[in-house]
C-alpha cells in the first residue's frame, strides 16, 4: 500500500474515530451515574406494571395521558423491558443510549450523502462536531433517567422521519416509513406533534409541482387523523399554560423558544442562551437562503437540514406553549438539550456548506487559508459545545450520592426522608413500594 493511499485511508477513518469518543463518554457517564430506581414521574409506571402482572392491563393504560403527553410507544418499550428484566431500569437507560446513537447514525448517513453530493470530503470532518452535539452531556437528565426515553424516541423518530421524507423522488414506501416514524414521534412526546407541519413543508419541497398536491393531501389527511386521536379526551394539565397565554405574553414566548434553541450551547445563564438562540436562527435563515438563492448546493441536499432545524424549532414552540406559565428560564432544563442539539447539527452543516461555497469563488491562492479559517471556527464551536457538555457532567455527578441514599431507603422501607423528595405523597410511595416488592421488581428482583 502506497504512502499516499495510507494517508487517504487515515483521513477517511479518523473522523469516525474522533466521532466515537463522545459516545464512549456517554456510556461511561450512564454506567457511573445512571438512576436505577424509580424517579419522579417514573413512579406513575408502577401501577401499570402491577396491572400487567395481575393480568388486568388494558390499552387505555398505554394510551392515557401522562401530563401533557401520550407516551404510547415509550410505555410499550418500558413494559416489555420490565417483563423481560423484572424492571431492571438499567436496560431503559441502555435504550436511551441506543436512541441517541441511532439519531447520530441517521444524521451521519445524511452527512455522508451530503459530502458525496457536494464533492468535498471536508464535510465528513464535521462528524466529530455532530457527535459532540448529539451525545452532549448537556442532556444529562435524558441519559441517566430511563423515563426520559419518551423525549429521545421522539427526537430520533422525528429526525429519521424527516430525513426519509426529504429524499427525492417521493415514493409510497418513503411516505409510509416517514409517516410511521412521525406517528412514533407524536405518541412519544407532545412536542413531536410539530413533525406534521415540518413534514408537509418537506414533502412540498421534495415533490415535483404536479405531484405536490397529491402527496400534500395525503400528509394533511394523515396528520388530521393522528392529531384527532391525540386530542381525543385530551385535558390540559393544571400546571400547564394554555394557548391563549402565548398572545398574552408574546415576549416571554419568544424568549422561551430562543433559550430552548440555545440550551445545547449554554445550560446556565439568561442572556447567553437567549442570544445564542437568536443568533442561531437568524444566521441559519440567512445562510440557507443564500445557499438556495445562489445555487451553491442543490436544494435537495439542503432540505434535510432545514427540515430537522424546523423540527427543533417546532419542539421549542410546542414546549413553550405548555410551559409558558413557568417563565422562559424553564427552557434551560437539560431535558430540552436533546431537541436543541439537532438544530445546531443542522446549523453546523449549513455553515460549512455556506463557507465552502464562498471559498470556491475565491482565487486558488486564497482558498487554503480560508479553509483553515473555517476549520478554526468550527473547532472553536466544538470547544463551546464540549464546555457546555461539561456543565451537564457536573450537574449529573452532583446528584450521585442522593440517588444512592434513595435506593437504600427504597430497599429498607424504614424511613422516607430522601425518597419523599422523589415522590411527595408518602402513602402512594408505600403502596408503590409494596407493588415492587410483591412482584420482585427493580431493587427487589434479587431479594428473597
Amino acid at each position: 500500500m502506497s504512502e499516499k493511499h495510507q494517508t487517504k485511508k487515515i483521513h477517511e477513518v479518523l473522523p469516525w474515530i474522533l466521532a466515537s469518543l463522545p459516545f464512549v463518554a456517554v456510556v461511561c457517564f450512564v454506567i457511573r451515574y445512571g438512576i436505577t430506581i424509580p424517579y419522579w414521574d417514573q413512579w406513575a409506571l408502577v401501577p401499570v406494571l402491577g396491572r400487567m402482572y395481575d393480568g388486568s392491563l388494558s390499552f387505555n393504560d398505554l394510551w392515557m395521558q401522562h401530563n401533557a403527553h401520550r407516551i404510547l410507544f415509550p410505555k410499550i418499550i418500558m413494559l416489555a423491558l420490565a417483563k423481560l428484566t423484572r424492571w431492571n431500569i438499567a436496560f431503559e437507560i441502555a435504550v436511551n443510549v441506543a436512541l441517541v446513537t441511532a439519531t447520530f447514525a441517521v444524521i451521519a448517513y445524511q452527512l455522508k450523502r451530503t459530502a458525496n453530493d457536494f464533492g468535498d470530503k471536508l464535510i465528513l470532518w464535521l462528524l466529530p462536531v455532530v457527535s459532540l452535539l448529539v451525545f452532549t452531556l448537556a442532556q444529562w437528565r435524558n441519559l441517566v433517567w430511563g423515563w426520559q426515553m419518551q423525549i429521545l424516541l421522539s427526537v430520533f423518530a422525528g429526525v429519521a422521519g424527516l430525513i426519509v421524507l426529504s429524499v427525492r423522488p417521493m415514493t409510497w414506501p418513503r411516505f409510509v416509513l416517514g409517516s410511521m416514524l412521525g406517528i412514533v414521534a407524536t405518541y412519544s412526546f407532545t412536542s413531536g406533534t410539530s413533525f406534521w407541519i415540518v413534514a408537509l413543508i418537506t414533502i412540498c419541497a421534495t415533490t415535483q409541482p404536479k405531484r405536490t398536491a397529491h402527496w400534500g393531501i395525503f400528509c394533511i389527511a394523515l396528520a388530521a387523523i393522528v392529531m384527532t386521536l391525540h386530542l381525543s379526551n385530551y385535558a390540559i394539565p393544571e400546571n400547564h399554560s394554555k394557548v391563549s397565554e402565548v398572545f398574552a405574553k408574546p415576549g416571554v414566548f419568544v424568549a422561551y423558544v430562543l433559550k430552548f434553541i440555545g440550551v445545547a450551547l449554554f445550560l446556565k445563564g439568561d442572556i447567553l442562551p437567549l442570544a445564542a438562540g437568536a443568533f442561531g436562527l437568524i444566521s441559519f435563515a440567512v445562510m440557507a437562503h443564500f445557499l438556495y438563492h445562489e445555487r451553491m448546493v442543490r436544494p435537495a441536499a439542503l432540505l434535510p437540514y432545514i427540515s430537522i432545524a424546523l423540527y427543533s424549532l417546532g419542539n421549542g414552540m410546542v414546549t413553550a406553549i405548555g410551559r409558558l406559565n413557568r417563565g422562559s428560564a424553564q427552557a434551560l432544563s437539560s431535558r430540552y438539550a436533546s431537541a436543541s442539539a439537532i438544530f445546531w447539527v443542522a446549523w453546523t452543516v449549513v455553515l460549512a456548506l455556506f463557507a465552502l461555497g464562498l471559498i470556491s469563488k475565491l482565487k486558488k491562492t486564497k482558498q487554503k487559508p480560508a479553509r483553515i479559517s473555517l476549520t478554526i471556527v468550527i473547532a472553536a464551536f466544538a470547544v463551546l459545545v464540549a464546555a457546555n457538555s461539561r456543565e451537564g457532567l457536573l450537574a449529573g455527578s452532583e446528584r450521585s450520592d442522593f440517588y444512592m441514599a434513595a435506593k437504600q431507603e427504597l430497599i429498607s422501607g424504614d424511613e422516607y426522608k430522601v425518597l419523599r423528595i422523589l415522590l411527595r405523597d408518602v402513602d402512594s410511595l408505600k403502596i408503590h413500594r409494596e407493588t415492587l416488592r410483591q412482584y420482585k421488581l427493580t431493587v427487589f428482583s434479587t431479594t428473597d
